[in-house]
C-alpha cells in the first residue's frame, strides 16, 4: 500500500567487486533477494525509486516503484542519491 507521506529511494547498485562481481540486490538471505527485503521496508512509502545496475527493469516491481540507473554509471551512492 503507497500511501505514506513520505518517499524512498533504494540503492541497488554497485559492482559488487568484494563479492566477486555479484550483484549485492539480487542476493538471497533465507529464501528472498535482498531487495525484495528493502523494498518490503519501504512498502507504505507514497513513491519508491530503486537505484541500480543497468538491466533493472520496472516491470519486475510493483506500481509506484521506479527504477533508474546513476550518472555517471558506477558513481557510487552519492551519483545515486542525484
Amino acid at each position: 500500500m503507497r500511501d505514506g507521506g513520505w518517499a524512498a529511494i533504494v540503492l541497488a547498485g554497485g559492482r559488487g567487486s568484494r563479492l566477486g562481481g555479484r550483484s549485492k540486490a539480487e542476493l538471497e538471505f533465507e529464501g528472498r533477494r535482498l531487495l525484495d527485503r528493502a523494498l518490503d521496508a519501504v512498502a507504505a512509502a507514497s513513491a519508491v525509486v530503486v537505484v541500480g545496475a543497468a538491466g533493472i527493469d520496472d516491470d519486475r516491481f510493483e506500481a509506484g516503484v521506479r527504477a533508474v540507473s546513476e550518472l555517471p554509471r558506477w558513481g557510487g551512492p552519492a551519483a545515486a542519491l542525484a
